[in-house]
């Protein structure tokens, strides 16, 4: 099973949240390359979007797990004969978003660093 649509909805979420992150840190690249943005607080703010999307991943990274496991858990009560092969399969898969939040958050943080790196060298030219 392919990792990405085993993930679940969490998962998504956690893409789309990525996806947000990566496009303000290119729209800052982009202001800084034409010097549109003159201040360190007129661009603060949307550097900030950066890392509050990486924090939202892994918000979400370590609740939906939590929430997996409990849907699991439910299941198992309800049925009574699961094959052990099964649960550790739903136990990898409730892992997923997890790990995702973790490196999520590491390259938003990383994004968010070079951002702010490279908006002080160009507004100190």
């Amino acid at each position: 099973m392919n990792w990405i649509t085993a993930g679940g909805p969490y998962l998504w979420i956690q893409f789309l949240f990525t996806f947000v992150g990566v496009l303000y840190a290119v729209r800052q690249v982009v202001l800084l390359s034409r010097k549109q943005i003159e201040s360190p607080m007129e661009a603060a703010p949307h550097n900030d979007v950066v890392l509050l999307c990486g924090v939202l991943i892994f918000s979400i990274g370590l609740v939906a797990p939590v929430i997996g496991l409990a849907n699991m858990a439910g299941a198992i009560l309800v049925a009574t004969d699961i094959s052990p092969q099964i649960v550790s399969q739903g136990i990898k898969i409730a892992t997923v978003p997890l790990v995702y939040g973790f490196w999520g958050f590491f390259f938003a943080l990383l994004l968010w660093m070079g951002l702010r790196f490279l908006q002080l060298s160009k507004i100190k030219r």
